[in-house]
């Protein structure tokens, strides 16, 4: 065998021994390199080149900003300082999870901050609107006679009146002379009410309850009758009520005045229920659907809120 026979068999058995030994190496991760024994890692590490605390074993990207990693050959006592800035950024990533202001912070940024509650979900609507009467709850006094208002017991719009508080006094000669028809009715009933005969004594109770209907048809009420019975004479003033307690909204006379048969004296409202008529849009029709409406608070009274309504209708135009 030649020389150079010999020199590439040579070479071809330790190439192959060469690669053996590292394919056993590589198979039970022994270190090959001198260097690599004793448990060292490997020479280089990736950073974030914005936050050079982030410190990883392998690629990827930056948890913080999402920029790639850089690699990086690690120094003398990198180790050290890799551990470290472990620390800081377990820290850092402890503090992305809530913000933390100081008071003066807070007031500089203009935060406000409230406390995390279950309550229902409930929606503000801003409406230009107005408060006004309850239609069901208005009426007007009238007079049932012609004739001169002699004393006004109502001075002034926004004046409490209630059913049994006399509001008004009206002279009427057309009340005088059924009052004295009724007086004389009375008379002649008591005077024919002995009579043997029927048709006579019928007729005094007849007169009587006609006499009694026509003053009835002046607004005089039974007790008042049966007063004027009593008393024998006339009264030369009706007296007038309201038909509904509330507050004067309208005054529509004066001390003194001549009025005719039916002619309004005041406009009373009874203001316990009151209706609000608001303009709202069209897409916020829905929050009104359940019929209860809400709270309603006003700027004059923004402490207090308005009842739920007990009736709501709806109309578009």
């Amino acid at each position: 065998m030649t020389n150079g026979k010999k020199i590439v068999i040579s070479m071809f058995i330790l190439s192959m021994l060469f690669l053996g030994c590292y394919l056993w190496q590589q198979k039970w991760h022994i270190p090959f390199w001198p260097g690599q024994a004793g448990g060292q890692t490997a020479q280089y590490y990736y950073t974030c080149p914005m936050h050079p605390f982030i410190i990883r074993d392998k690629p990827g990207n930056c948890p913080i900003c999402g920029m790639t990693l850089v690699k990086v050959k690690k120094a003398p006592g990198v180790q050290a300082a890799a551990q470290a800035g472990a620390k800081v950024a377990t820290k850092e990533m402890a503090d992305l999870r809530g913000v933390s202001l100081s008071p003066t912070q807070m007031v500089m940024a203009n935060v406000a901050v409230t406390e995390v509650k279950r309550m229902p979900l409930s929606r503000e609507i801003d409406a230009v609107g107005i408060v006004t009467y309850d239609q069901a709850r208005q009426a007007k006094v009238t007079s049932w006679v012609s004739g001169r208002i002699d004393r006004l017991y109502v001075n002034k719009v926004g004046d409490y009146v209630s059913v049994k508080r006399l509001v008004a006094e009206i002279y009427s000669p057309d009340l005088v002379s059924s009052q004295e028809e009724y007086l004389l009715a009375v008379r002649s009933r008591d005077q024919l009410k002995d009579s043997p005969i029927a048709a006579i004594s019928q007729e005094g109770e007849g007169l009587v309850a006609s006499a009694r209907e026509r003053l009835k048809l002046f607004g005089l009420k039974d007790q008042q009758i049966k007063a004027l019975e009593k008393a024998g004479r006339p009264d030369i003033h009706l007296p007038i009520y309201t038909p509904l307690s509330g507050v004067v909204i309208d005054k529509l006379v004066q001390e003194g005045q001549y009025v005719n048969v039916g002619e309004p004296l005041f406009d009373i409202a009874d203001l316990s229920t009151v209706w609000v008529e608001m303009e709202v849009y069209e897409n916020e029709f829905p929050f009104f659907e359940d019929r209860t409406g809400g709270r309603y608070r006003f700027p004059i009274f923004p402490r207090q809120d308005l009842s739920r309504p007990h009736l709501l209708h709806l109309s578009l135009s």
